[in-house]
This record gives structure tokens, C-alpha cells and sequence, in this order.
């Protein structure tokens, strides 16, 4: 009984292998789609919970009370650590980081194979207690004692594997090797580890003392004034509470800091396993995961596997006719409506299973090319029993939702109106929407939802890109010296100098807009009452305005004897004007300005440009001309001329840094940088949306060509008398156009709520207009065209002699 049950399913799933095939790709798609979700959520919500004591490790934040604003940030001053361990000996231990950070890695150094890598973040600076409470797999090297010396190192495999290949394999062997670091700090490699994963809020790939960023910034050291990339962390005891050492926080912070300073001060506590997960602190070491972008995915991917359930449905039950017979010669021999239900779900038990193990393999593939595009992101499957449960989970719920209506309505026809002949009975129309059309139109509203919703992202991600930030970006790149020494940077500038290709350059700190590095604080003099106000600061030259166009609305520019080491001047743009006792920039010119220990007089004043990101009001801005802090040079060349400036340049390069690799990177680099987690959502959207779009045809194919092969004789009647294949593409594909039309109208009010909730979190947007809905009614529309177009050509072109020959 089980085999003739098993062979049967098997024969009807061959018999229909069109429309079997077109539902396993939907459902394959769509179980795709879950599965990625899944493995992305789980990714994202096990930052760091290979940790050991993950429960017991808190950050310190930072709340900062500014008159212009409130600061919230995971950064903290370099004193705290020292502070916490003065005033709290209970806890467990307190550890400070520093990074990641950018930096120079020199191998071999001083000797002919001596090799230089640039290396983006990967270096993490942390005191001894570091490794006594974060746990890592050490391959080589002693894990208690590797950061004790002031000069260690410690490398991931993967460093071994590009530093030293012929050591994989061998770690022990470059155990007390001498690398160099930002081209002066020599250190030893005391330790190896395996790999830390990237979901960490704590990433890195090199490992050096706390001693190494105080080698590079001294002026740092027992700071309380400055936050840098610092982050402090404290580990409890067992039994201990993070609220109690929260509570006795604002009494440190009186002993410690000044009057001013405690009152607009406030630390609290977020646990590690937390951090990721909670954007409002900042700063994490990595990105941080917006908890409402993980609900828009699950909708999504939901949606997804809905328009995967809603095709089967459709394809089934327009199967009505084909399995009628079967379904009355069933029930005249004796067999069950409860056997029949049973039945039409094993099949579809069968093809989601099919679909499932297909879903892994795609699920894969997509992953390697997520991970391919987002290197800051490396997830895999890892089928493990968790994985496996959501599995059965995800075949027996698609299979139920997707089979269940199906099966009832297969079932439950009369023998006697199964076996009629032409089956007039189940076929006969009906005024209205039928339940088909009703699930036609919810996935072709999933369609368009998803369709606009890339649209709407897509522009603003354009805006970002586009939008006129204040300066002038085109043909502008930025190369990074890493604080040369001066010798260097001027016969650069020889170079520079003597390039026709080169339009304009100036050294600083950055360009225009690179999510501003530089935070501070300043004191209007003459106005102590009002405190410190926070602004933000960048260290540039004297060509720096003209060579990004910026427009001066009051005052001059910085001389070139005023660019050195000593603060002369400053120059602010409007929105700095606006925190000053001063009705106009005009008046601001002159006025003294305390900061960075310094007292200077403003020169200048500039039209307000963008530093950061468009979610973000422009803030008060304030430039230096001090030549210590400059660590790039921005050039910009003619684009006709740019490959023979690059070749120019890169030769140079090498004369002056010859161990160095000459890179180089665009402004519109910096700002998609910015930008990130948009990005990830904006490939995200296209891949569901692409998805959703995949099904919908299938579906749609599904169905037109079954109707095709039930109209093949209507067809081939109207051909006889005359019918082009206009007029047979028109019958066809009207009904899909009105409920294609009845979608769009549904999905385009959830569409533009959807976006407008989204684009509110941006202060600079793009306006919803008619025009990108329409668009998207567009897409919809040409996409119906091609799929019923193309069967309905297949179907006119059958010759009539064939279609009307008497069976």
C-alpha cells in the first residue's frame, strides 16, 4: 500500500514535471530566501557570544551634555581606565583598547627583503589584561603573557599567511621576529592566533599594546580631555551587579573632573553581547546592526516565501481539470477525501524537501558572494542541529501553507461531476475575483512593493552620491602619506608641482568629507558662562578652500607662513558662526577662540559643506593650519589625464616611499564608505527584489501556459477566422493587466508609507514624486508583457490543422 502510495505521487509529479519544476524553483527561491535571513540574524546576534565571560564584560559609554547638542558614545578619555582601577579594585579586571586602526607594516625590516603592507583596520592596540579576559586560540606563543612586553605583536592566521607563507604550518618559527609599525615603533611577534571571527565588536587581524598608541600619541597619555579611538572595558565578578558600579559612577566622576566637565558628564554600562545590536552609543569597533533593518529583512523574506506558497497554490489548483479524473476514479474505488488530502500533501512535502536541499546549495553561493561584497561580513551555514530544526520547521510550515487550500479543493469534487465529460462543472466562471485572482493580485503587490522599494533606495543611495555637498568633488583623489616626515612631503610636492595634469592639490588631514576623524571642543573667549561646545575639526593648508572650491563668505584664508606648528588662526564655516555671541559671519572675523590648549582669532568664515553623512545635521566646523596633523594629500586632475597622472604619481611615489604600494582613493569612495549600512540594505532590497521578481514570472508562466494548452482549440478557431497575434496576446494578458493594475493600487499606499518611515531618518532626502511608482507600475507591467508575450507567440504560432484535428 505505501509503495503503490509512493509510486503514485512520483507518477503524477512526472506526469507534471512543467509545473512541478516551476514550483520547486519558486520554492526553492523562497526557502533560499528564509534560510539566508536566517543565517545573516544568527550571524548578527552572536557578536561575541564565544566568549567566555561575554556575560560578565561591559563597555563604558560616554554621555556628553553639550549647549549644542547631546554626545552619545562608546569612546571614552584615556584616564578612565586608570580611574575605575583606582576606585574599583573589586571588579575582576579593567581593560582599555585602542582601534582598530590603520597602519603601516613593515617585514624584515632593514634588510633587502624587507616588504611594506598598508593594512585598513586591522590593528588593535589593548593592554596586558586584554588576553586574560577576551579568550582567542593561540597556535603559537603563550597566551597569558604575550602582551606583557611593551613591544609585542600578536598575528592572526591569516597575517602569517601573507607576511610569512612559508611558516604556515610552523607559527613557532616567527616567534621573536622583528616587524615595525607606522614606520618607527619595532615590536616582536610573541603569539599567533587563530583567526578571530568577524562578528565581533572587537575585529582585528593585528595585535599590539596599549604602549603602541601611546607611542604615537604621547600628547594622550592620563588624558581626560580628549576622546580618541579609545574604548574602556570592565569585567565583573561572579555575583557582581553592573547597576551598583553604575551607581557610584557620578561620584568618580566628581573626584576626577573638573566642575564643568562632571556636570555635562554621565558614563554608563552596555554589556559586550549587546553592543552590536545598539546604534545610539556610536562607535563598536565594527558596524553596529539596526535591530528595525533585521524586521524589514524577515518582512521581505517572508514576502518572498509567501509569493513562492501563493505560486503553488495558483499552479495547483488551475490543475483542476488534468486531475479530475483522478480524483473521481479514486474516490469510485473506494478511496477517501481524508487519503486524497494526505496524498496532495506528501507531494508537497516531497517537492519543498527537493527545494530545501536545493535552498542550502543556493543559500551557499550566496553567501560567498555576500561575503565577496561586504568583506567587513563572513557568514556561513553551518548546519548544525539549530539549523537542521529550522529546517523541518521551514518544509512542514511551507508545506502546510503552500498545500493545504489545494488539497482541499482537489478533493473535494463528486465522483459524479469528476468523471463528467469536459468537466463543465469545476471550470464554469464566476462574476468577480475568484480565490486565484485574489492570490494573483497579493503577489503581484508583493511584486511591486519590493519593485519600488528598490526604486525609492536606489535614488536616495544616488542622492547621497550626487547631492552638491558644498565642494567640489569631481576629478578629486586622495592619497595617504601615514605623517611622513617633512623631507618627504616636500619633495612630493616637487613632484606635484611640476605635474601638468594636476589641476590643484593641498595636504590635511582628509578630504572634505570623510566622516569627520576629528571631534572637539572649544571656549568662545570673553563667554566662559556658555561652557564648552562641541565641534567638529579638520587640519588642512592654505590651499585646502581653493582646491575643493569651497566658497568663503567672510574674512580670507590661511596664509602660507601661517601652515606650521604653531596655531595662528582658524577658520569656521556658518554653522560654528551660529554658537557665537554674533549676529553674522562678518562679525565673527577676529574673535578669539580657545581650543586644543590653543588661543587663536577666526579669519575666516566658509559656506557650510557636509563632513558626515546625510542622516546628520552639518555641525560647527573649525580648521587649523597645523602641519603635525597632515597625513594626506588631495589632488585634482584632469580626467583626460588622469592615467598618465597616476602613472606619474605612483612613480614618485616610489622615489620618495620606495617600500611603500601607491594607492589611492576617490572622494566618492569616502562617501559610499559612509554609507555602508545603506548599502548593505540597497543590495540587500535588489537581491529580494530580483527574487520576488524570478517567482512572479514563474507563476505567471505557470499559469498562461496552462491556460494556453486549455484554450489551444479557442486559439486555433480564432486563427481560422482572422485573429492576429495582437488580438490573441490582448486575450491572453488582459486579466493579468487589471490585476497587476488592482495590485499596484494596494501595494503603492504600504509602498510609500514604508519609504517615507524610512527616508525620515535622513535630515538631506529625496521627495517621494508620482514618477517612481509609476515606474514601478511600469516594471510590472513590461515584465507581464514578456511572460504571457512570450507563451501567447508560442501558442499563435501552433498550427490551427493540429489544434482542431477531432480527438
Amino acid at each position: 500500500m505505501t509503495k503503490t502510495f509512493f509510486l503514485s505521487i512520483i507518477r503524477n509529479l512526472w506526469k507534471n514535471r512543467v509545473t512541478s519544476a516551476i514550483n520547486v524553483v519558486a520554492l526553492t527561491l523562497g526557502l533560499s530566501s528564509l534560510l539566508f535571513l536566517y543565517v545573516q540574524e544568527r550571524y548578527e546576534q552572536n557578536f561575541d557570544t564565544n566568549q567566555p565571560l561575554v556575560d560578565q564584560i561591559y563597555r563604558v559609554n560616554l554621555s556628553i551634555d553639550y549647549p549644542n547638542g547631546l554626545q552619545k558614545t562608546g569612546l571614552t578619555q584615556s584616564m578612565l581606565a586608570k580611574s575605575l582601577r583606582t576606585e574599583y579594585p573589586e571588579l575582576k579586571s579593567v581593560i582599555q583598547t585602542f582601534g582598530p586602526s590603520n597602519t603601516l607594516v613593515s617585514i624584515n625590516p632593514g634588510t633587502r627583503a624587507e616588504r611594506v603592507f598598508e593594512e585598513g583596520r586591522k590593528l588593535l592596540m589593548a593592554d596586558s589584561a586584554f588576553l586574560r579576559n577576551f579568550d582567542y586560540d593561540f597556535i603559537a606563543g603563550n597566551k597569558r603573557t604575550a602582551l606583557d612586553d611593551r613591544n609585542s605583536l600578536v598575528l592572526s592566521t591569516k597575517m602569517v599567511e601573507k607576511y610569512y607563507p612559508e611558516y604556515v604550518g610552523k607559527e613557532a618559527g616567527i616567534l621573536g621576529k622583528e616587524v615595525v609599525l607606522f614606520d618607527s615603533i619595532r615590536v616582536y611577534i610573541t603569539g599567533v592566533i587563530d583567526n578571530p571571527p568577524s562578528n565581533s565588536n572587537i575585529p582585528f587581524q593585528l595585535l599590539s599594546t596599549a604602549e603602541t598608541y601611546y607611542r604615537i600619541n604621547p600628547w594622550d597619555r592620563d588624558n581626560w580631555g580628549n576622546l580618541s579611538s579609545g574604548l574602556t572595558w570592565i569585567v565583573l565578578k561572579d555575583g557582581q551587579k553592573p547597576e551598583d558600579f553604575e551607581s557610584r559612577f557620578p561620584q568618580m566622576v566628581d573626584k576626577y573632573r573638573t566642575k564643568d566637565d562632571a556636570e555635562i558628564s554621565t558614563y554608563s554600562l552596555i554589556n559586550l553581547k549587546d553592543v552590536h545590536n545598539d546604534p545610539q552609543w556610536g562607535f563598536s569597533g565594527n558596524y553596529t546592526n539596526d535591530p528595525t533593518m533585521a524586521i524589514a529583512f524577515w518582512a521581505l523574506s517572508i514576502f518572498i516565501a509567501l509569493s513562492a506558497c501563493i505560486n503553488f497554490i495558483n499552479i495547483q489548483t488551475a490543475q483542476v481539470i488534468t486531475r479530475s479524473k483522478e480524483v473521481g476514479v479514486r474516490k469510485v474505488l473506494g478511496g477517501s477525501r481524508g487519503q486524497l488530502i494526505m496524498q496532495f500533501l506528501v507531494e508537497t512535502v516531497f517537492l519543498t524537501t527537493i527545494s530545501f536541499f536545493l535552498a542550502i546549495w543556493i543559500t551557499e553561493l550566496a553567501l560567498t558572494g555576500w561575503n565577496g561584497l561586504l568583506t567587513i561580513v563572513q557568514m556561513n551555514m553551518q548546519i548544525d542541529q539549530s539549523a537542521w530544526l529550522f529546517g523541518i520547521v521551514l518544509i512542514f510550515g511551507i508545506s502546510l501553507l503552500a498545500g493545504i487550500y489545494p488539497a482541499i479543493k482537489l478533493s473535494a469534487y463528486k465522483p459524479s461531476e469528476a468523471l463528467r465529460s469536459g468537466f463543465s462543472g469545476l471550470t464554469a466562471k464566476k462574476s468577480g475575483l475568484n480565490m486565484r485572482q485574489i492570490l494573483v493580485v497579493t503577489q503581484f503587490s508583493i511584486t511591486q512593493l519590493m519593485i519600488i522599494g528598490t526604486i525609492v533606495v536606489s535614488v536616495q543611495m544616488k542622492y547621497f552620491i550626487n547631492k552638491d555637498l558644498g565642494f567640489d568633488k569631481e576629478q578629486m583623489l586622495t592619497i595617504t602619506a601615514y605623517q611622513p616626515d617633512r623631507n618627504k612631503v616636500d619633495q612630493l610636492t616637487q613632484v606635484i608641482e611640476s605635474m601638468p595634469e594636476v589641476i590643484s592639490y593641498n595636504f590635511g588631514s582628509g578630504p572634505a568629507m570623510d566622516a569627520g576623524s576629528y571631534g572637539t571642543t572649544f571656549r568662545e573667549v570673553g563667554h566662559d558662562e556658555k561652557g564648552e561646545i562641541r565641534s567638529r575639526n579638520k587640519f588642512v593648508d592654505h590651499r585646502f578652500i581653493s582646491n575643493y572650491n569651497i566658497e568663503l563668505v567672510a574674512g580670507r584664508n590661511f596664509r602660507a607662513d601661517e601652515y606650521n606648528d604653531t596655531i595662528e588662526a582658524f577658520i569656521v564655516n556658518e554653522r560654528f558662526v551660529k554658537e557665537l555671541s554674533v549676529e553674522n559671519p562678518q562679525e565673527a572675523i577676529g574673535k578669539l577662540i580657545d581650543c586644543y590648549g590653543t588661543r587663536a582669532r577666526i579669519v575666516g568664515v566658509t559656506k557650510d559643506f557636509h563632513l558626515d553623512r546625510l542622516d546628520l545635521e552639518i555641525e560647527p566646523l573649525i580648521m587649523f593650519p597645523w602641519c603635525e596633523q597632515v597625513n594626506s594629500v588631495d589632488l585634482k586632475i584632469a580626467s583626460s589625464n588622469l592615467p598618465s597622472a597616476l602613472k606619474t604619481l605612483e612613480e614618485a611615489w616610489l622615489t620618495v616611499f620606495p617600500t611603500r604600494a601607491f594607492r589611492y582613493r576617490t572622494v566618492d569612495d569616502y562617501i559610499t564608505d559612509s554609507y555602508i549600512v545603506e548599502d548593505i540594505m540597497l543590495k540587500s532590497v535588489r537581491i529580494f527584489s530580483l527574487v520576488a521578481i524570478i517567482i512572479g514570472c514563474l507563476g505567471l508562466y505557470g499559469l498562461v501556459s496552462f491556460m494556453a494548452t486549455k484554450r489551444t482549440k479557442e486559439i486555433g478557431i480564432r486563427k481560422v477566422l482572422g485573429a492576429s497575434f495582437g488580438q490573441i496576446l490582448f486575450s491572453f494578458s488582459r486579466r493579468f493587466y487589471v490585476l497587476t493594475f488592482i495590485a499596484f493600487l494596494l501595494s503603492a499606499p504600504l509602498a510609500y508609507k514604508a519609504m517615507e518611515v524610512w527616508l525620515d531618518n535622513y535630515k538631506y532626502r529625496i521627495s517621494l514624486s508620482w514618477e517612481l511608482f509609476a515606474f514601478g507600475l511600469l516594471v510590472t507591467f513590461t515584465l507581464t508583457l514578456l511572460t504571457v508575450g512570450y507563451i501567447s507567440l508560442k501558442a499563435a504560432r501552433t498550427n490551427p490543422a493540429e489544434t482542431l484535428q477531432i480527438e
